[in-house]
């Protein structure tokens, strides 16, 4: 059961997700959460424990990575790719 279901979210789950988001923002929310409770539910079935390492780690990976990225950030104090804001130059000393 748990492999059918994992072959239908991550196999054809793309396109469906691709599709509810490019429709209506809230379907793809709804979908999303009904397939967080449904595995959910299925994992609890087979283990208790295994159900809620599940939903720490949806949790943590949904809530407290971002938490952890903003908080690292703040402690960067150099410019180094090209991702980061670039520095301006002051080139009206030339005129």
């Amino acid at each position: 059961m748990l492999l059918s279901n994992n072959l239908l979210i991550f196999g054809f789950g793309p396109q469906v997700r691709y599709e509810l988001r490019r429709k209506n923002v809230i379907y793809h929310n709804l979908y999303t959460l009904f397939n967080i409770a449904f595995m959910t539910i299925l994992i609890f079935c087979c283990s208790h424990l295994m159900a809620l390492v599940y939903i720490v780690l949806i949790l943590f990976i949904t809530f407290g990575v971002p938490l952890l990225f903003i908080y690292v950030y703040s402690f960067k104090n150099d410019v180094r790719g090209p991702w980061d804001l670039p520095k301006v130059r002051d080139y009206s000393h030339l005129d």
